[in-house]
């Protein structure tokens, strides 16, 4: 499955366009607090990354789910709240299918 935010992939054509897809990653990990700074960045970054991966799996599902072997176009959308450690990440893209 190739996954781009362009429009388009280099050295294929997109023959048919099935749609706009979206999916969302959201933590559903607690993060212990620590006064270590260093340690409580480092431990945000690693569920950032989960999260996002989570979301981007979810998407792939759902272009799979419409017999697409493309995503073109993908944005994605973090949103964090330190304080209570919550995370989401949202993707959008458009399915195709491309030779």
């Amino acid at each position: 499955m190739i996954i781009t935010t362009t429009p388009s992939v280099e050295g294929y054509k997109i023959i048919s366009y099935k749609g706009l897809i979206s999916a969302v990653g959201v933590n559903t990990r607690k993060l212990s607090f620590s006064f270590n700074t260093e340690k409580f960045i480092q431990a945000m970054e690693e569920s950032i990354d989960a999260v996002k991966q989570d979301a981007f799996n979810a998407l792939e599902d759902k272009a799979k789910a419409l017999n697409c072997n493309a995503i073109v176009g993908v944005s994605v959308d973090l949103e964090t709240d330190p304080s209570t450690t919550f995370i989401l990440v949202s993707v959008t893209g458009t399915a195709v299918n491309i030779v």
